[in-house]
């Protein structure tokens, strides 16, 4: 996941160092500051060609549910076929509340699936 306090020398480590995976879980609120600042964080890597092959998730909760998060996967697709990276997967879960999750036994199922997916 790209901390807020990252940089791209940050990113780039990590990139050498195994990563496989780059992770986005934020809240859909259009937009959304963690967004924009993954989204220049990763300019940097469409020279590079660093995460080309690698693998991006989307983890979004909505008070709306997954119904309204359409523009918001389209634009990471979007950006991960930009730099070359496949998208690996999405959860979106109808989720207002801290802890709510806990409550809703299929995206905690479909977030275990996935899990094991990138883990295999």
């Amino acid at each position: 996941m790209c901390n807020p306090g990252w940089n791209v020398a940050d990113l780039s480590q990590a990139r050498r160092s195994g990563l496989d995976y780059i992770r986005h879980a934020g809240l859909l609120v259009w937009t959304y500051g963690k967004d924009e600042l993954l989204i220049d964080r990763m300019r940097p890597f469409i020279a590079s060609g660093e995460l080309r092959g690698k693998k991006g998730i989307i983890v979004t909760p909505s008070a709306e549910g997954d119904s309204c998060c359409g523009p918001q996967i389209e634009m990471f697709k979007m950006s991960f076929a930009y730099l070359g990276m496949i998208f690996a997967g999405s959860i979106l879960v109808k989720a207002y509340e801290r802890g709510e999750i806990k409550n809703n036994p299929a995206a905690l199922s479909k977030a275990y699936d996935l899990g094991k997916t990138i883990h295999a």
